[in-house]
């Protein structure tokens, strides 16, 4: 069995709300290997208003609860932090506007020299992403020779499995708006890390 945790993120859909979210959490049995949710809205009143409707109920089951890019917005809504994009804000900004205590990740694309500089510059995980056959064995090489944990970023949960015994710290995928849906890639998502 792998050593790897999910990684949900929630996509800014504005006819899904993910309020049931946390309640189907609470009862599913993957819930306890998911580390963390990330909300992919960037507009900052519709991330303002997610974060308070779902933020508390999924930290209460100790899931860390991130946004992505809007790291201000993050630290003054008692988020665990914000994963960035070094092309939408600075690292190092991002750091100071966390602190040292919320998380701060940084997607790194395929990039080793982006996610090497994002470990230089204060991030506490980096996230690969793209095609399987180049994110696989990216993180093989990442989880051998450094430290920092990789989140690998998938679009299919079929490629889990491979990116989990590749090393990956975790696996992120987007969330189905379906609550059904939604349980089914949980399972999915499951099965595939528990080899």
């Amino acid at each position: 069995m792998t050593d790897c945790q999910l990684y949900l993120i929630l996509p800014d859909l504005p006819d899904q709300n993910f309020d049931w979210l946390a309640e189907t959490l609470a009862t599913h049995p993957a819930a306890a290997l998911v580390a963390a949710v990330r909300l992919a809205a960037t507009n900052a009143l519709r991330a303002t208003a997610a974060i308070r409707r779902l933020g508390a109920p999924l930290q209460s089951l100790g899931i860390a609860v991130l946004l992505t890019d809007l790291a201000d917005i993050a630290a003054a809504q008692d988020c665990d932090g914000a994963e960035i994009s070094p092309d939408t804000l600075a690292t190092t900004t991002a750091r100071a506007s966390l602190g040292e205590t919320l998380q701060l990740g940084v997607a790194c694309g395929l990039s080793r020299d982006a996610a090497m500089q994002a470990g230089e510059d204060g991030a506490d995980y980096v996230a690969f992403a793209g095609a399987p056959d180049g994110v696989t064995p990216l993180v093989a090489w990442w989880i051998d020779v450094m430290e920092l944990p990789a989140v690998a970023v998938i679009d299919d949960v079929a490629d889990a499995k491979a990116l989990a015994q590749a090393g990956a710290d975790f696996i992120a995928c987007p969330l189905s708006g379906d609550r059904e849906a939604a349980i089914a890639q949980l399972d999915a998502l499951a099965a595939a890390i528990a080899v």
